[in-house]
Parts: C-alpha cells; sequence; structure tokens
C-alpha cells in the first residue's frame, strides 16, 4: 500500500514540479538552480525508500518463506 502510494505520489508530483519550475521564467537563473539541485535531492531520496520499502518487503517475504520451509519439516 505504501508502495503504491509511493509510486502514485511520483508520477503526480514530479511533472507538476519540473513545469511550474520551468514555467516561472521571471526568477532569476540562480534561484532556477537551486530548485533544480532541490528537485534532483528529493527524487533521489524518494529512490532511496522506494529501495528501502523493497528490501523490507522482500525481507519479510524471505523470513516467511523460512517459517513455512520450518514447519515443513518439522511435519
Amino acid at each position: 500500500m505504501i508502495i503504491i502510494m509511493v509510486l502514485i505520489g511520483n508520477i503526480t508530483v514530479y511533472p507538476y514540479l519540473l513545469e511550474k519550475m520551468l514555467n516561472n521564467k521571471n526568477q532569476q537563473e540562480e534561484k532556477l538552480l537551486w530548485i533544480r539541485e532541490d528537485l534532483v535531492w528529493l527524487i533521489l531520496l524518494s529512490f532511496m525508500v522506494k529501495i528501502l520499502l523493497w528490501i523490507i518487503v522482500i525481507w519479510i517475504l524471505y523470513l516467511i518463506s523460512i517459517n513455512k520451509y520450518k514447519k515443513k519439516l518439522k511435519l
């Protein structure tokens, strides 16, 4: 559920931020570069969170499979 929400957030937020950043031409070039740098860090942070969530999900599935295998051995 959380992963789906993060993916939907990425699909909806990033194009909006990019469009807003590119359409606002009244800002100075330095400020625009700072916004682009912040946007890059935001994207990298979200990808790191996604990777961490996938690692947690895979680890949980791995533990569940080990428990099922142990139960089969005991029977």
